[in-house]
C-alpha cells in the first residue's frame, strides 16, 4: 500500500486549548498566572489534611477556562511533592454520558485501575458490576476513603462542564442533593472544574450543588491585556513583520478589543485578521469569521430569554447610533418599564453597553457591547445572504479605524489590483474595486472625497465607462466647492466625454499620489510632491488652481521649514493673476517663517522678493526700504549672489523712475560684484539693463558694446530667449541709427529663435515694432513683410491681442484697410 506524507502546519490563532500544544498555552497565558499560583499554594497547604476545597471556574464560553485548568493540570503533574500528594483524576471535555453520581463515581474507579495498576480497584468495579447506584455509591465511597487511608495520597479531580451535568438542578433535585452530600461528606476528594454562565450571570451558582465550591468567576480581558495577549501569540508565531508595525498594530489591537469585548477565544479568532490579512481577500475572511462565531454565539444567545433576544436583534437591525430607551421600546412594542428592565438585565450581564446621546446629553444611548457580535446579529436579520456586503464597509470601518491603516490597506489593494490587471485575473480585480470602493466611503470627509475620485478616474481610465458615470453622478450631489476637488472630476468627465483627451492625466496621478502623502503623514514627501505638482501647474498657467492646492497642502503642514517654500509658491501665483496685495501677505508669511527660524539668507531674498511686487504696484519708496534692508541683510553674511541680485534691482528701481544716473551707479556696482561670482546670467541682464541707460543717454556705441558682451554670455550659458532679446536690442539701436542692414541683421535670427523656443508673446511684440520702425524709414514692403509675419503667429497661437495693436498701429499710420488687408494677410 502506497503511503503519503503530508505536511502538517498548524493553524495560527485558533483558540483550542484542548487541541493546542501547552508549550503556546504557557507562553500566551494572560490574566490567570495569579489564579493558578493561588490554587496551587492551596493544593500544597491541604495537602494530607481532610479539607475538601473544591474550586469551579465560571464564565461565558471562550473565556479562557478550558486554557487555565489544562495549565493547572501541567503545573500539578510537574510537581513532584502534589503528585506525591494526590492522585490526579482527568475528564474529558465533553462529559456527555456522566449524568449520575454512580456514573462519575464508576468513570473515578476505572481511572484509578487504569494508573494505578492495582487490584484494588478492579475488584472495587467488580463488586460494581451488578450493583444499583445506591450501592455503586456506597461501594466507590468507601474505596475512595481506604485507599486515601493505605496510600496516604487524597484524590484530586478535573471536571470540565459542571452547569452541563446538573443543567436542570429543580427538575433532579434528588441527584442534586446527592452529589452535593457527596461533595461535602467525601474529605479525600477534591473537584476543580469549569461551568459555563453568559457572561456574568451567576445568580443559579448560588444552589445546590454549585453553592459547594469556592466560585471564580472569569472576567474578559481589558485592552492592556488583549493587547499582551494579542501579542504573545504574534512572538509565538514568529510574526516579526507584524510587530514592528507598532503604531498599526496598536489600532488593530482596539478594533479586535471592540470587536470582542475582551473574549479571549473571540480575540483570537479574529487574531486571523493580522496573520492572514495581507494573504487572502478581506471578503472571503470576513465570511470564514462568520461561520466560525455562529457557534460560539449561538451558545450565548441560548441563554437569554425571548424578549431579550428580540431586543438584541432589533438593536442590530437599527444600525443607528442613537438607539434610546424610548425608541427600542416603540420597536418591540413593549413599555417603557418592560424595556427598562431588558436593557438593564443585559447592561448587568454584559451584552450592551450605555453612554451619552450625541445631541441630547440628558438621553442615553445603547449599544451592543461587542462590535462583532452586533454585525453577525444584523446580517441574522437578512432575508438574502448576500445582502451582508454592506456590512463588510462597517467591518472595514472599525477594523481600519485610522487614516494611516486605512491608507495602507488603500495600498496593498492598489497593488493587489495592478497584479490581476497584468495578469487578466477579472474575479480577483473586481475584488479589489469593490473593497476600494468599501474604504472610499470609510473617514472623514476630505478623506472620502480623495478616495472617491481617485477610484472615478481609476474606472475612466480603464474603459469602464458605466461605472464611471455611476460614481461621477453620486460625486457630483455633494462634492465640496474645492477648486482642486471640482478640477479633477472635470477632467473625469473630460475622460468620459473623450478618452483620447487626456492632457492631465499624469498631473492627476501625481496629485492621488500628493493625498496619499497626506493621509500618511509623510511631511517630506508631501512637500516635495507639493512642489512637483506647483511647478506643473505654474507650466501650464494655472496659477489660481496652483494657489488653491497650496492653501489644501498647507492645512496640513506644521513645521515651518515645509511651509516655507509653498508660501513662497503661492505669492508667485498671485503675482502672476495680478493679486498683488495677497502676494505681498504671502511673502510677509514667508518673511515671518525666516525670523521664527534666523534663516538670514531666506530672509534677504525674501525681502527681494516683497520689493518686487511693491515696484509692480508703482510703490517705488517702499520697494527701494525692503532692497535695502535685504542688502544690508546680505551684506552682513557675505552672499555676493544675494547682494548682486538686490544691487540690480535697487538699479531697476531707480531706472522705472527716470533716475537713470543713480540706476547706472548701482548697475555697475552689480558688475563690479558679479565678477566674483559665476552668475553670469545676472551680468548678462545687467549689461542689457545698463545699454538701456547708455541708450537713453545717446551714447549708442557703449551701449552696443554691452549688448554685445551681454550677447557673448547668452551664448555661452546657452539662454537661447536671453540670446534672441539681446539681438532684437541690438537691432533696435541700428534702426535708430538708420543702420537698417545691421538692423536686419541683428533682428532676423532674434525672431528666429523666438519661434523655436516658443516665445510668440515675445516674437509678435518685437515684430510689431519693427515694422513700425521700418514704415518710419519708408522700407514699406518690410514693414509689411514683419507684420504679415506677426499676424500669422498671432492667428497661430491664440494672441488675440496683437492682431487689435496691429489693426490700430496701421489705422494710427493711415494704411488703408484694402492695402492691409492685401498686404498683410
Amino acid at each position: 500500500m502506497k503511503s503519503f506524507n503530508y505536511l502538517y502546519t498548524p493553524m495560527k490563532g485558533v483558540y483550542r486549548p484542548g487541541l493546542s500544544s501547552i508549550d503556546r498555552l504557557k507562553k500566551t497565558v494572560v490574566g490567570q498566572e495569579e489564579i493558578i499560583a493561588e490554587l496551587l499554594k492551596a493544593l500544597e497547604e491541604s495537602a494530607g489534611h481532610h479539607s475538601p476545597d473544591h474550586t469551579l471556574f465560571v464564565g461565558p464560553p471562550g473565556i479562557g477556562k478550558t486554557h487555565l485548568l489544562k495549565l493547572l493540570i501541567d503545573e500539578i503533574s510537574n510537581s513532584r511533592f502534589l503528585m506525591s500528594q494526590y492522585w490526579l483524576i482527568m475528564f474529558p471535555v465533553d462529559n456527555y454520558k456522566i449524568t449520575s453520581l454512580a456514573l462519575l463515581l464508576l468513570e473515578i474507579a476505572k481511572y484509578l485501575a487504569e494508573i494505578t495498576k492495582d487490584d484494588y480497584w478492579v475488584t472495587v468495579l467488580t463488586d460494581c458490576s451488578q450493583a444499583d447506584d445506591s450501592a455503586v455509591q456506597e461501594r466507590v465511597i468507601r474505596a475512595l476513603k481506604e485507599y486515601e487511608k493505605t496510600s496516604g495520597r487524597r484524590f484530586l479531580v478535573t471536571f470540565e462542564n459542571f452547569d452541563a451535568f446538573f443543567v436542570n438542578p429543580k427538575k433532579y433535585k434528588d441527584a442534586v442533593d446527592m452529589f452535593s452530600d457527596f461533595l461535602s461528606g467525601c474529605e479525600p476528594v477534591t473537584f476543580i472544574g469549569t461551568a459555563q454562565t453568559p457572561l456574568n450571570r451567576n445568580t443559579s451558582f448560588k444552589c445546590l450543588p454549585f453553592c459547594r465550591f469556592n466560585i471564580h468567576l472569569l472576567p474578559e480581558l481589558n485592552l492592556m491585556q488583549t493587547q499582551q495577549l494579542v501579542v504573545n501569540h504574534l512572538e509565538y508565531d514568529r510574526q516579526t513583520e507584524i510587530l514592528q508595525e507598532s503604531e498599526d498594530l496598536t489600532t488593530k489591537i482596539q478594533a479586535l478589543h471592540q470587536f470582542t469585548g475582551g473574549n479571549p477565544r473571540l480575540i483570537l479568532l479574529l487574531y486571523k485578521l493580522l496573520t492572514d490579512e495581507n494573504s487572502q481577500n478581506i471578503k472571503s475572511l470576513f465570511e470564514e469569521l462568520l461561520d466560525e462565531v455562529t457557534p460560539l454565539y449561538r451558545e450565548r444567545i441560548r441563554f437569554l430569554s425571548m424578549k431579550e433576544r428580540a431586543l438584541l436583534a432589533t438593536l442590530a437591525s437599527l444600525r443607528s447610533e442613537n438607539n434610546t430607551q424610548a425608541s427600542i421600546a416603540r420597536e418591540l412594542r413593549i413599555s417603557g418599564q418592560q424595556c427598562n428592565t431588558i436593557i438593564n438585565r443585559l447592561l448587568q450581564d454584559g451584552y450592551l453597553a450605555v453612554a451619552d446621546h450625541t445631541q441630547n446629553k440628558r438621553s442615553k444611548v445603547y449599544f451592543i457591547r461587542e462590535g462583532f457580535f452586533d454585525l453577525w446579529l444584523a446580517i441574522g436579520q437578512l432575508r438574502q445572504p448576500k445582502q451582508f456586503l454592506p456590512f463588510i464597509g462597517e467591518f472595514l470601518e472599525k477594523w481600519c479605524a485610522d487614516e494611516t491603516s486605512r491608507e495602507r490597506k488603500r495600498q496593498q489593494l492598489w497593488h493587489a489590483l495592478q497584479i490581476s490587471e497584468v495578469d487578466d485575473i477579472v474575479s480577483d480585480v473586481e475584488n479589489a474595486e469593490t473593497l476600494l470602493n468599501y474604504l472610499a466611503n470609510i473617514g472623514p470627509e476630505e478623506e472620502r472625497w480623495q478616495n472617491q475620485l481617485e477610484l472615478c478616474f481609476h474606472f475612466a481610465v480603464t474603459g469602464k465607462r458605466k461605472i464611471a458615470l455611476q460614481n461621477v453622478t453620486a460625486i457630483k450631489e455633494n462634492l465640496p466647492e474645492n477648486p482642486v476637488y471640482q478640477w479633477v472630476l472635470t477632467n473625469i468627465q473630460q475622460i468620459l466625454k473623450d478618452p483620447t483627451k487626456n492632457d492631465h492625466h499624469q498631473l492627476m496621478i501625481d496629485l492621488f499620489d500628493f493625498w496619499k502623502y497626506k493621509r500618511l503623514g509623510t511631511f517630506d514627501k508631501v512637500v516635495s510632491q507639493a512642489i512637483e505638482i506647483s511647478s506643473h501647474l505654474e507650466k501650464i498657467s494655472y496659477h489660481s488652481l496652483n494657489t488653491a492646492f497650496l492653501l489644501d497642502a498647507l492645512k496640513l503642514l506644521k513645521n515651518d521649514l515645509h511651509c516655507l517654500p509653498l508660501y513662497a509658491r503661492i505669492a508667485g501665483s498671485q503675482e502672476k493673476e495680478g493679486q498683488l496685495d495677497k502676494a505681498i501677505a504671502s511673502w510677509k508669511k514667508v518673511l515671518e517663517i525666516t525670523d521664527a527660524t534666523s534663516d538670514l539668507k531666506s530672509k534677504g531674498t525674501t525681502l527681494n522678493n516683497i520689493s518686487q511686487v511693491y515696484q509692480d504696484q508703482g510703490d517705488y519708496a517702499a520697494a527701494l526700504e525692503y532692497l535695502e534692508e535685504g542688502l544690508d541683510i546680505l551684506q552682513r553674511i557675505n552672499d555676493f549672489d544675494g547682494q548682486s541680485t538686490t544691487l540690480n534691482n535697487i538699479a531697476t528701481v531707480y531706472f522705472a523712475q527716470g533716475y537713470y544716473e543713480k540706476a547706472l551707479e548701482y548697475f555697475e556696482q552689480t558688475l563690479s560684484i558679479v565678477k566674483h561670482t559665476a552668475d553670469y546670467p545676472l551680468k548678462a541682464i545687467t549689461l542689457n539693463n545698463i545699454s538701456f541707460i547708455y541708450k537713453v543717454r545717446g551714447e549708442f556705441t557703449n551701449a552696443i558694446d554691452a549688448l554685445e558682451q551681454s550677447l557673448l554670455i547668452m551664448r555661452r550659458t546657452g539662454n537661447r530667449n536671453g540670446e534672441a532679446k539681446t539681438l532684437i536690442n541690438i537691432s533696435q539701436i541700428y534702426g535708430e541709427l538708420g543702420d537698417l542692414e545691421r538692423c536686419s541683421e541683428f533682428f532676423q535670427p532674434g525672431v528666429q529663435i523666438l519661434q523655436e523656443t516658443g516665445e510668440y508673446d515675445s516674437a509678435c511684440s518685437a515684430l510689431l515694432q519693427s515694422g513700425k520702425m521700418f514704415w518710419s524709414h519708408d522700407k514699406t514692403e518690410l514693414a509689411l513683410s514683419h507684420w504679415w509675419l506677426l499676424k500669422r503667429l498671432a492667428q497661430d497661437n491664440s494672441l488675440p491681442e496683437y492682431l487689435e495693436k496691429l489693426e490700430e498701429l496701421t489705422e494710427s499710420l493711415g494704411i488703408d484697410e484694402l492695402r492691409s488687408s492685401t498686404a498683410i494677410g
